[in-house]
């Protein structure tokens, strides 16, 4: 077993949760609103939904062309149910680097940057207590969180809360810069010219490993998201599939770019999106995982509609910065 498969059984979990179907109605009538479309710019999932409503007069107030109508009570009370067993699911993930590195907690947060205070709501989350447990457990396998710990003692002592965030929020970033087909310059310049016991190689260790949990955390949660609103990943393969552009194996991860037409049973993919792609790509298995990094529409007179999308692989530890691990 992976964590990628326990990932999975936690997703089928979710398809038989009593509060789904009620959850999956609210989420598609908020994504067809003005309101919905502001959420899913934040890319932080069912959280989105709850920060434009909190914030509802400020955005009001910047963009008046825009009416927000605010949250049914029990629309709410859904979301936040929902969105609370996401976060009790990352913490108990990452329980055994906070209690060796607490001050690493706000920076392996995939939401530590939204200041929202969930309200107390009745039971009614998606996810079980034995759901809970089992994925926790599986995630404690993965192996950043062995790095991050091992790597702490001489990166660490001088880190503050504060100094972690600013270390993996720069980092991320740098990652996301460079693209799904290349490594970030500084990063290529230490992994290849510093040794591995030296002090640069050591700290970049260690913030990359945090990064990676976090990375992986934020792909965990957009497939439990998923879970809530179809039963199945969504599928690039060679029924929408009409051309594979450049791949990638670079120090960070595989990168892969492809242009795919949408179709009845595959209308479109959106940004951080979680998808499936099944097709002979010399170097890589004829199923895996891809997380979508960048799309782009284009019309041509030959193929009409179609999008260009950019992937990353994404691993059996959820991770779609793999190769970081290995080459630290």
């Amino acid at each position: 077993m992976s964590i990628r498969s326990d990932a999975y059984a936690t997703c089928k979990s979710v398809w038989t949760s009593p509060s789904r179907d009620s959850l999956r109605s609210v989420i598609k009538k908020l994504q067809a609103s003005e309101s919905g479309y502001l959420a899913q710019g934040q890319h932080v999932q069912i959280l989105g939904f709850l920060v434009v409503d909190q914030r509802k007069t400020s955005i009001e107030q910047e963009m008046q062309f825009l009416h927000i109508m605010p949250l049914e009570g029990e629309d709410r009370n859904l979301l936040s149910a929902a969105h609370r067993d996401i976060l009790q699911l990352n913490t108990r993930c990452v329980a055994p680097l906070v209690t060796q590195l607490p001050q690493c907690a706000k920076a392996i947060d995939p939401y530590s940057r939204f200041k929202y205070e969930l309200p107390k709501t009745p039971d009614g989350g998606v996810l079980s207590e034995e759901v809970l447990a089992k994925m926790a457990i599986s995630f404690h396998e993965h192996p950043a969180i062995g790095v991050a710990i091992q790597s702490a003692e001489p990166s660490a002592s001088r880190m503050t809360e504060d100094k972690y965030v600013g270390a993996v929020s720069v980092f991320y970033d740098s990652l996301i810069k460079a693209g799904a087909y290349d490594a970030p310059d500084d990063v290529k310049s230490i992994m290849l010219g510093q040794g591995k016991d030296s002090l640069p190689r050591i700290i970049v260790r260690h913030v990359a490993a945090l990064t990676c949990i976090k990375a992986s955390l934020c792909v965990l949660d957009q497939l439990i998201y998923q879970a809530i609103l179809g039963n199945k990943l969504p599928l690039l393969d060679r029924n929408n599939i009409f051309e594979v552009g450049q791949l990638s194996n670079n120090l960070v991860c595989n990168g892969l770019s492809l242009s795919y037409q949408p179709s009845e049973q595959l209308l479109r993919v959106n940004v951080h999106d979680v998808v499936l792609v099944k097709m002979e790509i010399p170097g890589l298995p004829p199923v895996q995982l891809w997380h979508v990094e960048s799309i782009h529409s284009e019309f041509s007179q030959e193929f009409g509609s179609f999008s260009r999308v950019a992937l990353r692989e994404v691993d059996e530890n959820l991770n779609p910065f793999g190769h970081l691990l290995g080459g630290m």
